[in-house]
């Protein structure tokens, strides 16, 4: 019982840290013996809970730490790492932002989508539901690989229409806001 606590907290912390997020966390509860369904709404709690911290102050807290000659490496850094990453944004906009986040890679979530979203300007209200929902698609891509249901090599078909299905509830509710 206390193992199987430690595990959720687990995964949802493991959710929260930059560059880990769901393609860790969920391999990590599954296989700890967590239920997949359980794994899947912690993962998505946990990496939800910095999204609006992000919308909301990471330009503030990156302009003030680049005051100091201490953190204007890390700025630097994240900068660059950011304007390298912005093609398919830049290109297609809260679209772009949306498959960027929903791609289960290292270095595709919502951290790095919302340093995207701020440093192209976008509009909170725009980049918030392409964040969201980007997280819940790389969380079910990454729950059904770790799964074994969908095999990417075995079965592209049901892969591609997931995110075809996916992409037009993203239109459906961005034509509503």
């Amino acid at each position: 019982m206390l193992d199987n606590i430690a595990h959720e907290a687990y995964v949802f912390f493991i959710s929260m840290l930059p560059l880990f997020e769901l393609r860790l966390s969920i391999p990590y509860g599954i296989l700890n013996q967590l239920p997949w369904q359980e794994t899947f709404l912690l993962a998505i709690a946990g990496n939800f809970v910095p999204i609006i911290p992000l919308l909301l102050l990471l330009e503030k807290v990156l302009n003030f730490l680049n005051q100091f000659e201490v953190f204007s490496k890390f700025y630097n850094y994240v900068m660059e790492k950011t304007y390298k990453n912005k093609g398919i944004v830049e290109k297609y906009g809260k679209l772009g932002l949306f498959i960027f986040v929903a791609i289960p890679l290292p270095g595709s979530g919502v951290y790095t989508g919302s340093a995207i979203a701020m440093l192209l300007g976008m509009k909170k209200r725009d980049s918030f539901p392409a964040l969201t929902l980007g997280m819940i698609l790389a969380g079910v891509l990454v729950t059904s690989a770790t799964m074994g249901v969908v095999n990417i090599f075995d079965n592209p078909a049901f892969v591609i229409l997931f995110i075809l299905i996916s992409f037009f509830i993203y239109k459906k509710i961005s034509r509503a806001s």
